[in-house]
């Protein structure tokens, strides 16, 4: 894939109207994001844990869980590696499941 997209950057450069219609049979080159990431916008972030119990977002990123728990995410990192935080790995991405988040900080998820 690495090869395909230095492909198209050297179209891009020589040929404009070739690269165009090559991008077009590429469905990857356009830019996508992930479905729990949907309407986030960096307004959006989870910082309290009113926020927290008010999202309806399924997981959680390391830095917004760490800014909930007032601590550093080397910090959150580390409870992940001890298991002492439930985790899910997306791709090198890190996300927290807040219900189980909730649960284990004994909130009430209604």
């Amino acid at each position: 894939m690495l090869l395909v997209a230095l492909l198209c950057h050297l179209l891009c450069q020589h040929a404009p109207g070739q690269a165009e219609r090559a991008r077009d049979y590429m469905p990857w080159h356009k830019k996508t994001s992930p479905a729990h990431m949907e309407g986030m916008t960096a307004n959006n972030t989870i910082t309290t844990m009113s926020d927290a119990l008010a999202t309806d977002r399924p997981t959680l990123t390391v830095k917004e869980v760490a800014s909930l728990l007032g601590v550093d995410v080397r910090t959150v990192y580390r409870a992940i590696d001890e298991d002492q935080l439930p985790s899910l790995q997306v791709g090198t991405k890190r996300l927290i499941p807040r219900l189980k988040l909730m649960a284990l900080l004994g909130a009430d998820v209604a």
